[in-house]
């Protein structure tokens, strides 16, 4: 085994033994110690952990606000923070899974809902390349959408997500839940900008961060940027 001193701190004793068609069998000795591991082959990619198992996906813990039966033109939470890697997505220790059909607008707390368009994998399939589509204006023809990954975990299924663009844009999880708006979390202000547009600007306290969302969207000239945030 190699070391930090040498390329052989240590020796396992093993048999080779080469087979009529010229394939070569092994047996192998259990290592001592964990993060050790025999090599074979060459020029050959890592394989990509396995989201399924313990340690390689993300518990993503939801509250009711994520979910279909959350409504309302108030509620404009963002996925614009969302870091790009695979999520076990729950709420009170149950999986819960994206919708596989058209969400309408102004549901799971945003206004722009993500749902994801294709069937659930299989458990033989692994991993599988779907559209999330993002629903504007309760229209189902997904022009704009976000490529996911998903796999059936058996008991549940993993999603690798990517951030929003743009807000309130936000992916839809589970089918009933209380809606949560908390009024201390969020203020609205109104003013005109120099064409006497009529603005609208949300901030959100979210994970340490606070979200700047406009209507319509824009970019403020004080340098903050509408869908944004700072710490």
């Amino acid at each position: 085994m190699s070391g930090l001193s040498s390329y052989c701190d240590k020796k396992i004793n093993i048999q080779i033994k080469k087979c009529a068609d010229g394939d070569f069998v092994y047996n192998l000795q259990r290592l001592p110690t964990c993060f050790t591991g025999y090599c074979f082959g060459n020029n050959t990619p890592c394989a990509k952990p396995n989201p399924c198992e313990p340690g390689n996906s993300v518990l993503m813990q939801v509250n009711g606000d994520r979910s279909l039966s959350c409504s309302g033109k108030t509620l404009l939470h963002c996925d614009n923070t969302l870091k790009e890697t695979w999520y076990k997505v729950t709420s009170q220790g149950q999986p819960l899974k994206m919708p596989t059909f058209c969400v309408r607008q102004n549901h799971c707390g945003t206004q722009f809902p993500i749902w994801m368009n294709g069937s659930e994998p299989s458990i033989i399939e692994k991993v599988v390349t779907r559209k999330a589509c993002v629903t504007n204006g309760n229209v189902c023809n997904c022009e704009k959408s976000y490529e996911i990954s998903v796999r059936n975990c058996t008991n549940f299924l993993a999603y690798k997500l990517k951030s929003t663009s743009v807000c309130p844009e936000r992916y839809c999880f589970g089918t009933q839940g209380k809606c949560f708006k908390d009024k201390k979390e969020a203020s609205v202000s109104e003013f005109e900008d120099e064409d006497d547009k009529q603005l609208q600007i949300r901030s959100e306290v979210q994970e340490g961060f606070i979200h700047l969302i406009c209507f319509p969207p824009l970019v403020l000239k004080a340098g903050y940027k509408c869908g944004g945030n700072q710490k």
